[in-house]
């Protein structure tokens, strides 16, 4: 009987290289691994929020050596996506145009001299403050008599109340002496011969504004007839000035007068009863300065002081205050300050331009949140639709929107739409309901941003494929 020959594994090959199969792959895994944290320089061990105003956020990070520069992120929620928004050389960034009393997140990543961007850090969360309430503007006090003083200023959106405070001099403490709703207040039983002082504030849900800059007046003499106080010039054309004054107390007409300097002579260009006066054809590029007496039974007063406006060289672009009616017969609801990337003002239709869902179950592309985004993501939804077949209705239904010969409407985005809920829903303009409505800012493939005017409550948990109101906007 011969010996049995010692069997070979059938699959010898087969098992050498499944072995180093696992090998290289357990290598490759711990490579890829190893880069995934670790390619780049490492992140600020600590970003922190330095401080923040009602539209602003102040960040700063401790320093990565070897960084050339540092890129920054956001996200509205903490575990959200971080959209990049910015990049510096500093460790220090402020981030401008937010929402008051908003929430933001934000991380950081540093980027070597090679441009090899690392790893983000951690997030530091930091939120907007209220909006502050305004001051009350063009305070202005006048004599009345002998014994009162009127004191007026312009409302204050959204104001309650006012207060009136008065002192006996400028620095010295003030003591309030009135506290009312309407924009008017005259102090009476003052002594002859005496100057007051007075600040006013403006009185919110919010709180109490800062004072105003002081003003003062100063009581005549028994029996003398006051000039007449609050003289304001405001130009109304490229050719036309409108001087306007309080009344003075039996007063039976009074007296404008028109110089070319403030102190130097004036000449008498009209007389009558009312409380305003347009001076016309007058000359392009030019300032002009006026005075107002009050004719009493016992004579003339003393001329006001000067107010002066200056014609313009050229025609004069119309200006808008929040809440205005728009161009397209629509509301003001947003004012830049100046003219910019081709517009100022954002203005809101005057009604609704329907109820409909977001639209598709898809990521349409990077869409904005900020104040000037929504016309930007709204171009990025309709495109998205268009070469994929996909359904945004939302979006369309502003884009299709006209109003006032306009045609030029978008879906607002997340800020744009709390801008309209404070500026207008609050103020009780606008003609907007208290529903839910869509914003242009997508939050995920499955979600989108969404507020509800009842109480400005903002929420991103929202299906696409529900249906809410949507309120097309403007921008010029």
């Amino acid at each position: 009987m011969k010996p049995m020959k010692p069997m070979k594994p059938k699959n010898a090959v087969f098992t050498t290289l499944l072995i180093a199969g696992i090998l290289l792959a357990a290598c490759s895994l711990g490579k890829d691994s190893a880069s995934e944290g670790g390619d780049g320089l490492p992140p600020p061990s600590k970003v922190t929020v330095e401080g923040a105003s009602s539209t602003s956020i102040a960040l700063v990070w401790t320093a990565v050596s070897g960084a050339a520069k540092y890129k920054i992120y956001t996200s509205v929620t903490s575990t959200g996506i971080y959209r990049y928004v910015d990049e510096t050389e500093e460790r220090r960034y402020v981030a401008n145009d937010l929402v008051p009393a908003s929430t933001y997140y934000y991380k950081v990543s540093a980027v070597d001299i090679s441009g090899i961007e690392g790893p983000q850090s951690t997030y530091a969360e930091g939120a907007t403050k209220e909006q502050p309430v305004p001051v009350p503007g063009s305070v202005n006090a006048s004599a009345l008599s002998s014994d009162s003083i009127q004191v007026n200023w312009n409302r204050v959106a959204g104001a309650a109340s006012y207060k009136v405070y008065r002192s006996a001099s400028a620095s010295d403490s003030y003591t309030i002496v009135s506290n009312r709703i309407d924009a008017a207040y005259i102090d009476t039983g003052l002594p002859p011969l005496t100057t007051y002082y007075y600040r006013v504030s403006a009185v919110t849900s919010r709180g109490e504004s800062d004072l105003s800059v002081p003003v003062y007046a100063t009581t005549p003499a028994e029996g003398v007839v006051p000039a007449p106080g609050n003289v304001q010039a405001a130009l109304l054309n490229a050719a036309g000035i409108q001087i306007s004054w309080n009344a003075v107390p039996n007063a039976t007409s009074y007296r404008i007068y028109r110089g070319e300097s403030a102190f130097g002579s004036y000449t008498l260009i009209n007389s009558g009863a009312t409380l305003a006066y347009t001076d016309t054809e007058l000359s392009p590029a030019t300032t002009y300065y006026y005075r107002v007496s009050a004719v009493h039974s016992t004579g003339e007063s003393e001329q006001s002081y000067s107010a002066s406006a200056t014609t313009p060289a050229e025609s004069i672009p119309i200006v808008y205050n929040i809440g205005d009616t728009g161009p397209a017969g629509g509301f003001i609801f947003y004012d830049k300050g100046n003219n910019s990337d081709g517009w100022r003002y954002l203005e809101a239709a005057s009604r609704d331009a329907g109820s409909v869902a977001w639209g598709t179950f898809h990521d349409v592309g990077r869409t904005g949140v900020e104040i000037g985004t929504g016309k930007q993501n709204t171009e990025t939804i309709i495109n998205y639709m268009m070469e994929t077949g996909r359904n945004t209705q939302a979006a369309m239904t502003c884009r299709q929107y006209s109003q006032g010969g306009y045609s030029d409407w978008f879906l607002p985005s997340k800020a744009e739409l709390n801008l309209m809920y404070w500026n207008l829903k609050q103020q009780g303009k606008g003609s907007i309901g208290s529903e839910w409505y869509w914003s242009s800012s997508q939050e995920s493939s499955m979600y989108a941003w969404r507020q509800r005017f009842s109480d400005g409550t903002q929420s991103s948990n929202t299906s696409k494929d529900v249906k809410y109101s949507v309120r097309a906007v403007r921008q010029f």
